[in-house]
């Protein structure tokens, strides 16, 4: 074999000594950007629209356009709203259909009524979306290291098959 893999761990202790030791809250950001395509303001959605909907009173298209979110989420409601169309959701395979259903809620309700109906529903809505992110944390937890062993697995299986 090569020596790549005492090269890799050289590597690592250089970035160790950089930045510090990599955890499990920095492996879900970097999932969470690089795996995904989310970025922070993506997590930020309901307190933006919150704020939106209380002081500026901004349609869903105006807000999507001023504050660029990204991912399949984003575009999804890009496309839909500039057909005035509601969103549809079930083309992100990668969601249950809990969260399909949780997302065409959420949406659904948004422009229907009233600014201060609106703004009531999206306050009440950050404890379910609170109590989902808390979820997807534990899950993570629970499976990171699981994947992480699979994927090494997975990776000296392929050297053994090639060599």
């Amino acid at each position: 074999l090569t020596d790549s893999a005492v090269m890799y761990q050289s590597r690592i202790q250089e970035l160790n000594d950089q930045h510090g030791a990599y955890n499990a809250h920095e492996a879900a950001m970097d999932h969470a950007l690089h795996m995904l395509g989310l970025k922070m303001d993506n997590m930020l959605f309901n307190e933006r629209l919150v704020n939106e909907v209380s002081y500026t009173k901004v349609p869903l298209p105006a807000f999507l356009e001023k504050n660029c979110f990204g991912g399949d989420l984003g575009k999804i409601l890009r496309e839909r709203c500039a057909k005035g169309e509601s969103a549809d959701f079930s083309a992100i395979s990668y969601l249950r259909e809990d969260e399909k259903q949780y997302l065409a809620d959420y949406f659904g309700m948004i422009g229907k009524s009233d600014a201060q109906s609106q703004r009531t529903y999206l306050l009440a809505a950050r404890a379910g979306l609170e109590e989902r992110r808390r979820a997807g944390d534990e899950a993570y937890r629970k499976y990171f290291s699981l994947y992480l062993k699979l994927g090494v697995l997975a990776g000296l299986i392929l050297v053994i098959l090639i060599l």
